[in-house]
């Protein structure tokens, strides 16, 4: 079954790049917007997952102002919860084959299709290292649901938690240096931060259990320390804090490990209903989505005004798996949606 999806997903890809989707109207010519950046040009982009035309979620982008929208990964499988690395420009993501997730990455200039973990176990939410060499995820290859790190150049994957408690929604800073996590202890489900030893990321090969161990136990640092389910951290493009999802009273709301309190208030109190945070890379919005009964929207929260705006387009869909990131220009010149 994988030999035969590898033979067909390059196809169906540069098919998708062209075809539109039903439903959805509007073509336009890609436009891109340059902005500095320490890692060179870049621009922006906004990732997401939401059910196709086939009704299988798939994986789409758009500009930050909602325009050029187009498809990712849209493959005869369910997929979620994609992650760009800007230094090769490729899109790590989960898609369902057969009964299990697994990890794959599409080349968002050449689309070429690569499928990264495999077997009878389920490898969700990758998150690429800085530099492209590493994807960082939660698999269940040990039982329950733990956090590993794959080097792409010897396929060789590291189990990372073996604190015997369920691992999920793994976050790495745009740094590098720090690994956001949900941990569920004793039933409470918290924000994890985990200091990483660039040292060991640079020589996965002499990794043990012990080392790991012994990392967790001393540079594990719990954010939230509650009794409310917080997951799905996402990091302020400085690295220095993270907003997640947040459940009270069977109502969610957004928050952030900010010491600013009337900040942290005055998100708590108006990003109700809150699911997916996604911070931009200049820290200045959160962009997540609104749910209330049959409604999804996509709404922005202004972190400097303290204020919130719906995002300038909409699905009939729910989106979901957002994420904000700095992506390499060009942009693709193709026709977008």
């Amino acid at each position: 079954m994988f030999d035969t999806l590898r033979n067909v997903m390059p196809n169906i890809f540069k098919s998708l790049i062209s075809a539109p989707v039903i439903g959805l109207v509007g073509l336009g010519t890609a436009i891109v917007l340059a902005l500095p950046s320490p890692a060179g040009t870049l621009s922006e982009t906004i990732l997401f997952a939401k059910p196709s035309s086939t009704n299988r979620y798939a994986i789409f982008r758009m500009r930050p102002d909602g325009n050029e929208m187009r498809p990712v990964a849209d493959i005869p499988a369910s997929c979620r919860e994609p992650n760009l690395c800007a230094a090769n420009n490729c899109v790590a993501f989960s898609a369902l084959i057969g009964k299990n997730w697994h990890i794959f990455t599409v080349n968002l200039n050449t689309n070429e299709l690569k499928q990264i973990t495999e077997g009878h176990s389920d490898s969700r939410h990758p998150v690429w290292y800085p530099d492209g060499s590493k994807i960082f995820y939660e698999t269940d290859t040990w039982g329950q649901s733990e956090l590993a790190v794959i080097d792409l150049n010897t396929q060789n994957a590291q189990r990372l938690t073996f604190n015997q408690c369920i691992n999920r929604y793994p976050a790495l800073s745009p740094d590098g240096r720090k690994l956001a996590y949900t941990s569920w202890i004793n039933g409470f489900a918290n924000i994890f931060e985990l200091t990483l030893d660039p040292q060991q990321l640079n020589d996965s090969g002499s990794w043990n259990r012990t080392w790991a161990v012994n990392t967790i136990v001393t540079n594990r640092k719990c954010l939230t320390k509650g009794h409310r389910p917080c997951t799905r951290p996402s990091w302020s493009g400085d690295s220095q804090q993270i907003a997640f999802e947040c459940l009270d009273y069977k109502n969610t709301f957004i928050d952030t490990n900010s010491e600013n309190a009337q900040m942290r208030h005055n998100m708590q109190k108006k990003c109700l209903r809150a699911k997916d945070p996604a911070w931009s890379p200049n820290g200045r919005h959160i962009l997540y989505r609104f749910d209330h009964k049959k409604e999804h929207v996509l709404k922005l929260y202004d972190v400097d005004e303290g204020t919130v705006s719906d995002f300038p387009r909409q699905f009939s869909e729910a989106a979901c798996d957002l994420i904000w990131q700095r992506c390499p220009l060009p942009w693709s010149i193709d026709e977008a949606i």
